[in-house]
């Protein structure tokens, strides 16, 4: 979990890098310039240089992102052959992280973009698909599902249920959410400290470092109850199948 959130982290850091550095290039404040003004002065040296920057570092956030998508499909793995009792060596959970990469990845697109059209619709509809979908990473990770078969599992175990869930879903929501708020806020007040008046904390100081330390552990926090609850859930939900966890030896 750790070194996931850690690639997912690397990929953050990349991905703000190279907006610091663009801003740089064309000199340009996002709190006082008009960027449509900024955008159109920008002159073939700049865009070179930008070209050449994101030519440069895009390719080691896209690399991050890969990572942190394996790490977390091998957290799930491991975290549901846990639970059933049954311990998992990191070179097998990882392996099952590799084999299904590309099935990862389209379920974290499906997801987001099904779950982000619910909330746009009118959040209600956001916060059903949650509970709908609630446990389809572990269908991915444990049941070797593909993508669309794991949000259809998924659909199928939590049917009937998904009020109640969708419930213990909101409890465990505030509670992190109020958790990952006072962590990260304590980061931003120590990084205050060093720089009072400015809106921002500069990229490459300490008190940014320190900033992102207290970001990292509010996303550990969040990211472990979050696979924590799923699983449990989905523990429930396979017992009341008449399955239950126990068969995750047959099953890997």
């Amino acid at each position: 979990l750790i070194l996931g959130v850690g690639a997912w982290m690397i990929a953050n850091w990349i991905f703000e890098f190279l907006n610091f550095r663009m801003y740089q290039i064309i000199d340009f404040s996002p709190t006082t310039d008009n960027p449509v003004e900024a955008l159109s002065a920008i002159t073939e040296a700049q865009l070179e240089q930008i070209t050449l920057l994101i030519g440069s570092y895009l390719p080691m956030a896209v690399a991050a992102l890969l990572v942190s998508s394996v790490l977390y499909l091998s957290y799930y793995f491991a975290l549901t052959r846990s639970v059933a009792g049954q311990e998992t060596p990191f070179g097998m959970a990882f392996q099952r992280g590799i084999s299904g990469i590309i099935s990862v990845i389209l379920l974290q697109i499906c997801l987001t973009l099904m779950v982000f059209a619910g909330f746009v619709a009118l959040i209600i509809p956001g916060l059903y698909l949650i509970a709908v979908y609630s446990v389809a990473f572990n269908d991915l990770a444990f049941e070797r599902q593909g993508p669309f078969s794991a949000l259809g599992r998924s659909g199928q175990l939590t049917k009937g249920r998904r009020w109640p869930i969708l419930g213990w879903w909101a409890i465990l929501m505030l509670i992190t959410m109020i958790l990952t708020a006072l962590i990260q806020t304590a980061g931003v007040g120590l990084a205050a400290v060093d720089f009072p008046s400015a809106e921002t904390v500069p990229m490459e100081t300490t008190a940014w470092w320190v900033q992102q330390a207290f970001l990292l552990a509010g996303i550990l926090v969040s990211t472990a109850w979050t696979a924590g609850f799923t699983t449990h859930i989905y523990g429930q939900l396979r017992s009341l199948e008449g399955q239950g966890l126990l068969h995750v030896q047959d099953e890997v």
